[in-house]
């Protein structure tokens, strides 16, 4: 069984990196923009989004402009751009492995997310439902990685509903993927197949990649 699970692994991970091999393209796209950036709602974005991609193997770096995305943000008084500093600069503090300063600022985004996901305006309350999930998601990480399956669990299976209430695709199969690795982990071999299973069928039903088959 286990061979199995590598076998759905490896596809899984074979049309993910299909989907993500413009990633250094990006960054060199944003530290372009970066440049001309100005104190608007798109710096602030350009700011967050470098620093998120520049956090796998260049904290400090990532901490210094996701600062300069939250400064822009609140001078704006834009909710939003200040739920999206604290998301990325939770997911920075885990990368350097301080647990307790990741949770507090993933903890202050559900809590700005929450609030918008109320929002009158249709597509702000989705995008928040749909972030909202995301930060879930990685405040279930922290506990994996503190080795807490049943704290992660949680977290993923929350995201994991919020993902299918908005038909939000991508996200789905990122949080089953996820809830299969830790069911893996935990040598519980049927639902681990299960769950991969589940995002291996939903990877194949994806918009991105029928355009690549």
């Amino acid at each position: 069984m286990k061979d199995i699970i590598k076998y759905i692994f490896f596809i899984i991970l074979i049309v993910i990196s299909q989907i993500t091999f413009g990633q250094t393209r990006f960054i060199d796209s944003l530290k372009t923009l970066l440049k001309t950036v100005k104190a608007d709602t798109n710096g602030a974005n350009t700011y967050a989004e470098l620093a998120w991609e520049l956090s796998s193997f260049n904290v400090d770096s990532s901490l210094l402009l996701i600062k300069k995305s939250a400064a822009i943000s609140r001078k704006l008084k834009w909710e939003a751009g200040i739920a999206m500093s604290y998301h990325v600069s939770g997911t920075i503090y885990m990368r350097k492995n301080n647990f307790d300063s990741s949770k507090y600022y993933l903890s202050k985004a559900l809590i700005i997310r929450a609030a918008l996901m109320k929002s009158k305006d249709k597509s702000v309350a989705k995008y928040a439902t749909k972030m909202y999930a995301m930060t879930l998601s990685n405040i279930g990480v922290l506990y994996w990685e503190k080795g807490n399956y049943t704290e992660a669990l949680k977290m993923y299976f929350k995201a994991l509903k919020i993902a299918e209430s908005i038909h939000n695709n991508n996200g789905i199969i990122d949080y089953l993927i996820n809830i299969g690795i830790i069911m893996y982990e935990m040598n519980d071999i049927d639902k681990s197949i299960n769950y991969y299973y589940k995002a291996l069928l939903r990877v194949k039903d994806s918009s991105d990649f029928k355009r690549r088959s």
